[in-house]
């Protein structure tokens, strides 16, 4: 899977590749490169987001329907009409042939290297703008998890068209980035057999104690816990020593697991006896925090917020893997005297993203 400008190996992407991988798989790329275990993927460039536009003659609707809204936080609401016009537009919009075909052979290489055929992939929207330290954008823009090949080209369009929710352009515009320039690039990744995920912070996220690493989890994919859905375990360990504080494990009835036979992912009941034990065992939370530590120490000591799944037996047991990485925001910005309450909230509330 040679490097282009529509299309780059995740292995490629180094940071000085934001503008083209978006934050998010830029970092995800960096952390690939210094070893760092990371699903394996490509990047749909925001070069092939602009040549999308421009085959498709849709930078003029996009223009016109920005130029109709002068959004604001209070007016929020009454953006939903135009954007979801245009979020459809652009969705319904063909594909062009030549990056259709370079997307089916990206993801028919990634295929090949997993040593697996018809592989559900994860779809992940990397906007130039996002998971960056001075704006935090999380859960604004949209991920989509087990995709087939057959679907590849229809969720990519969806991930484009994310960059105009409400939720999204209202952060940008109260950021003062300019939605014009904005891009969009998406990230294709091979979905994890997940036996449990969840969030790691290098801070405590309640108090703000930097001295403490965080570990939330559950049975099954991540989104159950980003989203919301179950009140996750929770382990507090000592950055320093990585030796674990406390525990707090909660009956965890429900968790997203794909399903090969439906190719889909699925809301499943866990059995009784599991629903309220550990979702990881002590030396796999060690082992979790190690990873965690030495990612902050990559970044200069600066707080980080992960999301992390742990592969089933059957497949690499005992194996993490980070999906995401993005600076933590709230803390660190009051620290430095930036502290906003707007920001406060509006990063609160995207953080457990409605999907």
């Amino acid at each position: 899977m040679p490097r282009s400008q529509w299309l780059i190996p995740l292995g490629d992407v180094t940071p000085q590749d934001r503008e083209l991988a978006g934050t998010k798989m830029a970092r995800l790329g960096e952390l690939l490169r210094m070893g760092v275990p990371v699903p394996q993927g490509f990047v749909i460039t925001s070069v092939a987001f602009k040549r999308f536009l421009e085959r498709r003659n849709l930078s003029q609707e996009i223009r016109k329907t920005l130029g109709r809204i002068k959004p604001t936080i209070e007016q929020t609401g009454k953006l939903d009409p135009a954007l979801a016009n245009l979020r459809e537009f652009l969705e319904s919009a063909e594909m062009p042939a030549e990056l259709g075909a370079i997307i089916h052979q990206g993801y028919d290489d990634l295929c090949n290297a997993l040593g697996v055929r018809g592989t559900p992939v994860v779809v992940r929207s990397s906007a130039t703008s996002e998971d960056a330290a001075e704006a935090s954008l999380a859960g604004q823009f949209e991920t989509y998890l087990g995709v087939s090949k057959d679907d590849l080209e229809t969720f990519v369009k969806k991930c484009w068209a994310s960059l105009f929710t409400s939720r999204a352009v209202t952060y940008l515009v109260k950021k003062d980035l300019p939605l014009e320039r904005a891009l969009m690039a998406v990230g294709v990744q091979e979905l994890v057999d997940a036996k449990s995920a969840g969030v790691v912070f290098t801070i405590d996220p309640v108090t703000g104690n930097s001295s403490k690493i965080v570990i939330e989890g559950s049975w099954g994919l991540g989104e159950s816990v980003v989203q919301g859905k179950v009140t996750p375990d929770r382990y507090t360990l000592d950055k320093h020593s990585l030796a674990i504080e406390s525990t707090l494990i909660s009956n965890k009835t429900t968790g997203l697991f794909y399903d090969p036979a439906k190719k889909q992912i699925a809301e499943v009941a866990v059995p009784k006896e599991a629903a309220s034990k550990p979702c990881l065992s002590q030396e796999e939370v060690i082992e979790l925090g190690r990873l965690a530590k030495q990612i902050e120490e990559h970044y200069g000591g600066a707080p980080q917020d992960i999301e992390w799944v742990l592969e089933k037996e059957t497949t690499n047991p005992g194996k993490f893997r980070i999906v995401q990485c993005r600076p933590e925001t709230v803390w660190s910005a009051k620290k430095s005297g930036g502290f906003d309450v707007v920001d406060y909230m509006i990063d609160s509330l995207f953080r457990r993203k409605d999907k």
